[in-house]
């Protein structure tokens, strides 16, 4: 239970995270909330990588009622940082977002930095290469369809500078993260989800999504941004 590794390895080669089994019919996290020996590290695993704390074992629990019913602070605190409301509140409960494809540190991203220092950029990619292995982080100078990532400094985590490789990024529909992402991936040493680093704008508009809309756009091949749309472009 508590093999994290051994998780992300499943979930990158799609195991289904909320298969149920046994008598009970129970989730890989009903078992993490009923351990006697909890496990906060696993049971965070499981949330930020889409498991469903909704789902009914066979005597009808979710995994939210046995929380609330445990009282224990910890793992009640640990669900609500990741956006499940327990069924005592006055709302409804809400699930965690669909669970996104794990890439294991053997896996590879390319990344682009866009609005840092030379000095703060070569720190950042000397410490994610000295972690991940050269072959894992490879770093472009340009914004193309191999990027993975679009490294955004800004002036905040959620918004960034509006340069030019931003705007690439948005429109190609890549993962625009802040430096946090990376300094959070450098400190657990692996590959962690992007979703609580995603910026949301830019300083003209901090609150637009843009990145995040076009990323699903591009995932789900729905109609994407600027489709059909002509541009005149004026002065030098």
């Amino acid at each position: 239970m508590g093999n994290i590794p051994l998780m992300e390895l499943l979930l990158a080669n799609n195991a289904n995270i909320n298969i149920q089994g046994g008598q009970e019919q129970m989730t890989v996290l009903h078992e993490a909330v009923s351990n006697e020996n909890l496990n906060e590290t696993v049971i965070k695993f499981l949330l930020e990588n889409g498991a469903d704390p909704l789902i009914k074992n066979k005597a009808g629990k979710t995994v939210l009622e046995l929380v609330t019913e445990s009282a224990n602070p910890t793992i009640s605190s640990l669900f609500e940082k990741n956006h499940c409301v327990h069924p005592s509140h006055n709302e409804l409960p809400i699930a965690p977002p669909p669970r996104r494809r794990v890439r294991t540190i053997s896996s590879s991203n390319v990344l682009f930095f866009t609005g840092f220092d030379k000095t703060r950029k070569e720190s950042l990619i000397k410490s994610m290469q000295t972690i991940f292995g050269r072959k894992c982080v490879t770093t472009v100078r340009n914004v193309e369809n191999n990027v993975t990532h679009v490294v955004a400094c800004g002036e905040t985590d959620k918004v960034a500078f509006r340069t030019i490789n931003y705007l690439r990024g948005v429109v190609l529909g890549k993962w625009i993260v802040s430096e946090k992402w990376l300094e959070e991936c450098i400190k657990e040493k692996r590959w962690i989800n992007e979703n609580n680093y995603e910026v949301l704008g830019s300083q003209l508009e901090p609150s637009s999504n843009g990145s995040h809309i076009s990323r699903i756009k591009h995932e789900q091949n729905e109609i994407l941004l600027f489709n059909k749309c002509e541009f005149f472009l004026y002065g030098q």
